[in-house]
């Protein structure tokens, strides 16, 4: 029995993506190394979002992402090695431009802005407010815990225009 982690489930009908999978559909399938901060206690795992982390160091450190306002610098991406990760180590974090397979919280549907809850570790469609939106689904979830391609949107680069 081999060991080798597969990035795809194997069903009867096709391959299915695990949740943080970067689709090589994208703009970008290249990710950032980023290390956890010692300031984050809990572990951290695929498809989670994270923010910096106000450190002096020289590679950028990240923490997980606590509220659906926070500024979202990324998600951690799957990794066939390992994919829960503590506070020390590099993890590779998808930015703006990449595709990643993640976990809907509910129905949703092609083209909705979505944003990420950290209670659940979901991606919800996007509600009006301040809440951080962090990119365009670009496949269907029909139902609760069904995966989505979402095109990630942050961070944001570019500031926002009024007409």
């Amino acid at each position: 029995m081999s060991t080798f982690l597969n990035p795809f489930q194997m069903n009867q009908f096709q391959p299915q993506p695990l949740a943080g999978t970067i689709s090589s559909l994208g703009l970008s399938t290249v990710t950032r190394p980023c290390r956890i901060a010692q300031a984050q206690g809990s572990s951290v795992a695929a498809s989670m979002a994270v923010t910096l982390a106000d450190t002096a160091s020289g590679i950028a450190e990240v923490v997980a992402a606590t509220s659906p306002t926070d500024k979202i610098y990324g998600f951690i991406a799957y990794a066939k090695v390992q994919n829960v990760y503590s506070a020390g180590q590099v993890v590779p974090v998808a930015q703006l431009g990449c595709q990643m397979w993640m976990v809907a919280k509910q129905a949703i549907s092609v083209g909705q802005e979505l944003e990420y809850d950290p209670v659940t570790g979901k991606v919800v469609p996007h509600t009006s407010g301040s809440n951080t939106v962090i990119g365009l689904a670009e496949s269907k979830a029909v139902n609760p815990n069904d995966l989505v391609r979402v095109h990630i949107m942050v961070p944001t680069i570019f500031p926002e225009f009024s007409v």
